[in-house]
């Protein structure tokens, strides 16, 4: 029997009396199983209260390569009640989660990370001499079977929190196209379009994106945005590029692009 409710106070002790090899898995996965977790072409399906310990140790429920780049117990994956938490156990070592889109995140030793809002994930974990080791994971089972209906929030509260000014139609197109790559790509090509690329997708020089840019920082700063500008009145520079992208995408003035739209 697995526990029921998971939480990430009592994890630890039930993971570690969870312990086997990967390559012991049955060849048909349980069918109540709502997370794949696959390495190697080999899968394993979790319920929620289930979790399963990744490595180069023997004790592993999965057997990475024996790296010695790669912690005996380099992490866990742990199935909660609408979401996966993924634990680092190494106290030396980083891995990356990194989404189908959108920027890497980067799981401290001894920290930790949720699969939300993504139903995948890749965990990335660096080997020897620039080799990597990738597991994936689906999680859409247990993110779908806990969806719950949100109520809507009023509508002044949608316009204070994500719109403290309207763009105009050519701020509108340079935010959209600065935004692009990072809700189309992964990794490291997760990453704002500079002004030359903009810029040449839309037919304006650099010089005129870079402005457009400036105006939209400047304004958001105006309305008590961080971040956007700088502190140090003596040097104006530096690329925000990262934080306007950021705060375009989390606050929804730009989406990703639904099946069938352009790109």
């Amino acid at each position: 029997m697995t526990p029921v409710g998971l939480t990430c106070h009592n994890w630890r002790r039930w993971i570690r009396a969870r312990t086997g090899m990967w390559a012991a898995l049955p060849i048909s996965p349980s069918p109540d199983g709502l997370v794949r977790v696959t390495y190697h072409g080999n899968e394993r399906r979790l319920v929620r209260g289930e979790a399963v310990t990744f490595g180069r140790g023997g004790d592993c429920t999965i057997r990475l390569p024996n790296d010695s780049h790669i912690s005996r117990t380099a992490g866990s994956i742990t199935v909660l009640e609408d979401c996966v938490l993924i634990r680092n156990h190494s106290t030396t070592k980083p891995f990356v989660l990194r989404p189908v889109v959108g920027e890497d995140h980067v799981i401290e030793p001894g920290g930790a990370g949720t699969s939300l809002p993504h139903p995948q994930l890749q965990i990335v974990i660096a080997g020897m001499a620039g080799t990597t080791v990738l597991l994936d994971l689906d999680v859409a089972g247990v993110a779908a079977t806990a969806a719950t209906p949100v109520p809507p929030r009023p509508a002044a509260d949608i316009v204070t929190t994500t719109a403290p000014f309207p763009l105009t139609p050519a701020q509108r197109k340079v935010v959209e196209a600065l935004c692009a790559p990072m809700l189309s790509r992964h990794g490291s090509d997760a990453a704002p379009a500079t002004y030359q690329q903009i810029g040449k997708v839309l037919g304006l020089s650099p010089q005129y994106v870079r402005n457009v840019v400036q105006t939209v920082r400047e304004t958001l700063t105006g309305h008590g945005v961080p971040d956007l500008v700088s502190d140090d009145p003596t040097r104006p520079g530096g690329d925000f590029r990262w934080s306007l992208a950021r705060y375009a995408i989390r606050n929804r003035w730009v989406t990703a692009p639904g099946p069938g739209k352009d790109h």
